[in-house]
């Protein structure tokens, strides 16, 4: 028995678009809310889900990419060679254009593309190992990476670019300046060129300002953490400390703001941490000053010292009762017992 196979057109843009007129009044508070992010929100909303992909992919959504793109401050108007949505995922979505890897590598604009580490090896072929680059030169972008420890810097064509443009160097060499494809392709090169210096100056900027953001958030919450901990009676302690050492505890560098659920969460082992090193900064200050007045007499090192269960008792104690050199009582008591126990011989004499 034969059966028709019933043949499903896919649906136009104009027939999804009608769909979403019909979509109840949540897309509109949806699209009020988009209006108000940054391009890289929409770009992780957009992977969250096929509605979302669908929904932020479609013509009418447009707006929402340029919106989003007006968020950022500085940022260079959409180039003609782009839509928004390009755009918007040149700029802030990190993957790897060829293989679809998340990179940290930076986007290569003259190129509109971003590529990882192993992706790069292949895209990227040498100008030198390249037919013709002399030509090319006027229709392709030019990727400049620098390479090695002595820091040199190498050029290379984009290869999918090469093979594109490739049929423009079959034109007659006569007739290259004339012909209207190789003309385009050269203003638009010239126009891609502006575009991505602009875009390099941007991102540069960026940058820097987002390191001293990152900077002042970190100072802001180190001086938050530092009256914290004065309020709590430990100033003392935290003036005798080591501040480099401070400022680079796990617990006080993070580049994050200081908030009251933030400092319930750190507060003790902060302050455990910070009565050990007070601890051991006044054990080796009273077995120095012992050493000072009893130069002839053996002394303990550090760790044999602090090993004492009389001295463990100091570091055990509850870091909110503040500690000094007389916490550590009898220190020459604490020595001769030590001598005793690490030289019987001697007591035996």
């Amino acid at each position: 028995m034969h059966h028709t196979k019933l043949k499903v057109k896919p649906e136009t843009s104009a027939k999804r678009e009608r769909k979403l007129s019909q979509l109840p009044v949540v897309i509109d508070i949806l699209f009020e809310i988009f209006i108000h992010l940054q391009p890289s929100d929409l770009i992780n909303i957009m992977y969250s889900s096929k509605a979302f992909r669908t929904l932020l992919s479609l013509r009418v959504s447009q707006f929402l990419w340029k919106a989003a793109r007006l968020n950022v401050p500085d940022f260079p108007d959409c180039p003609a060679d782009l839509s928004e949505i390009q755009y918007a995922k040149l700029a802030f979505d990190p993957h790897c254009y060829r293989c679809g890897m998340e990179t940290r590598n930076h986007p290569h604009w003259v190129v509109r593309a971003r590529f990882c580490n192993a992706c790069l090896k292949v895209v990227l072929v040498p100008i030198a190992k390249t037919p013709q680059s002399r030509q090319l030169l006027n229709i392709v972008g030019v990727v400049v990476l620098t390479i090695g420890k002595q820091r040199c810097s190498k050029s290379y064509f984009c290869e999918p670019q090469v093979k594109r443009l490739s049929r423009l160097l079959e034109q007659p060499n006569k007739n290259r300046r004339i012909c209207p494809s190789w003309a385009e392709a050269e203003r638009k090169l010239r126009n891609i060129k502006k575009h991505a210096e602009l875009c390099v100056e941007w991102e540069a900027k960026a940058q820097r300002l987002h390191k001293e953001q990152i900077e002042h958030i970190k100072r802001t919450r180190i001086a938050d953490i530092r009256l914290k901990l004065t309020e709590r009676g430990m100033s003392e302690a935290v003036a005798n400390l080591d501040q480099i050492a401070f400022e680079n505890h796990i617990l006080v560098k993070a580049a994050i703001p200081l908030t009251d659920s933030t400092w319930k969460i750190i507060k003790q082992p902060l302050m455990d941490w910070l009565h050990e090193q007070e601890a051991l900064r006044l054990a080796i200050l009273v077995l120095n000053n012992y050493q000072t007045t009893h130069p002839d007499s053996p002394l303990p090192c550090i760790e044999d010292f602090v090993a004492l269960k009389e001295v463990q008792a100091v570091f055990k104690a509850p870091s909110t009762i503040p500690i000094s050199e007389k916490s550590f009582g009898d220190v020459a008591g604490l020595v001769e017992g030590w001598n005793r126990s690490a030289h019987p011989e001697r007591a035996n004499q």
